[in-house]
């Protein structure tokens, strides 16, 4: 997306949107299909699966690890190192502390 900024030695899969204005930080691998939000910023280091949509404006902390099919909504933060199972859905908004895992 415009202006978007993407660290070193990311990877991103086929078929994946990348919304304006996103940050994507250093060692970060996006699996096929994701959606990134416009505005939404990813860590270091972050797993983000197949099939992920991450909403706008949405904070994905360093090592997070994002399931495949799974779902963050608008504005949620998610904390560094957490775990979001495949399939689970974070409702818009959503605060996850550091270190939990959900699935």
């Amino acid at each position: 997306g415009y202006g978007a900024t993407i660290g070193n030695e990311v990877t991103i899969g086929n078929w994946t949107t990348i919304g304006n204005e996103v940050t994507i930080g250093n060692w970060t691998t996006i699996g096929n299909g994701a959606t990134i939000g416009d505005g939404a910023k990813i860590g270091y280091g972050a797993k983000i699966g197949n099939e992920v949509t991450i909403g706008n404006g949405a904070t994905i902390g360093d090592g997070a690890k994002i399931g495949d099919n799974a779902t963050i909504g608008d504005n949620a933060t998610i904390g560094d190192g957490v775990t979001i199972g495949d399939w689970v859905i974070i409702r818009g908004g959503a605060k996850i502390g550091n270190e939990e895992i959900i699935e």
